[in-house]
């Protein structure tokens, strides 16, 4: 990610989010982090296994209800941004998020959209 300290930009630092319709690989496939070395490590809250890459985790293998959990630091949300082959980057990944039918993830995400698009806004406006 590219810094210019005369920018006012909007930087994630915190991703997480849950799904009960995929499976590990196919969420590390919508983040466009396939072709990362993964490893395969212990689980934490409540799930056995988690897959771990340059902060990024996807843990499963929990309860049934549980379904796959990502979180991303702000560290994975940089390696994120410089790694993913997604071209869109967080807008792609925003959308996959938004197709889950977890209502949770959909008001959280919803939510931090708009946070989002209102910066955004704010960050347009040159004082």
């Amino acid at each position: 990610m590219e810094n210019n300290l005369n920018e006012n930009v909007v930087i994630y630092d915190w991703l997480s989010f849950t799904t009960k319709q995929h499976t590990p690989e196919q969420v590390i496939a919508a983040l466009g982090l396939s072709e990362c070395p993964w490893s395969d490590i212990t689980g934490a809250h409540g799930y056995m296994d988690r897959k771990y890459f340059g902060n990024i985790s996807i843990h499963y293998n929990g309860r049934e209800d549980m379904g796959v959990w990502c979180e991303m630091s702000g560290q994975g949300c940089r390696n994120f941004e410089d790694l993913t082959t997604l071209s869109d980057k967080w807008q792609t990944l925003f959308a996959f998020i938004f197709r889950l039918k977890s209502p949770c993830a959909l008001v959280c995400g919803c939510l931090r959209v708009l946070k989002f698009l209102i910066l955004q806004q704010f960050s347009q406006w040159t004082c």
